[in-house]
């Protein structure tokens, strides 16, 4: 089975329920600390990347993910406080192909007519600046 996971909420069955989670998330973090106003307390907090920060797919083993290793959470983490949106999907290991083949594209290849797979996109694709894969299969 493929999924996504956030150290925050869990599990998402998709990309877009992920999305649609996490901007909701963005919002709500805009305004609490617009209503706390900027106290020490609220700029300590961990707050998620802004609006235009690069979205990158984040490849993890499904079995890291349910086991609940350290890693994944701290990856994750890791990005958010360095700028970057991760899309962390979960998979068995060899469905990185299919991930990336068909629920991801990027803007170049939405933008480029002459793109090959331009035709084969889902509808539902999601676009990434980057693909980080922990699974060590190629892709």
């Amino acid at each position: 089975p493929v999924g996504l996971f956030h150290p925050r909420k869990g599990i998402f069955e998709s990309a877009g329920k992920y999305i649609d989670w996490y901007e909701g998330e963005r919002r709500r973090e805009a305004e609490e600390a617009a209503q706390a106003g900027e106290t020490a307390e609220v700029k300590k907090r961990p707050r998620l990347p802004p609006p235009d920060a690069p979205r990158v797919a984040l490849l993890l083993y499904r079995k890291h993910v349910v086991s609940g290793l350290r890693y994944v959470s701290d990856l994750i983490e890791m990005m958010e406080k360095q700028g970057v949106v991760p899309v962390p999907f979960f998979i068995t290991g060899v469905e990185a192909h299919v991930i990336v083949r068909d629920y991801l594209t990027s803007s170049f290849e939405r933008a480029n007519p002459n793109s090959p797979f331009k035709n084969d996109l889902r509808p539902d694709a999601l676009e990434v600046d980057a693909v980080v894969n922990t699974i060590g299969f190629p892709l």
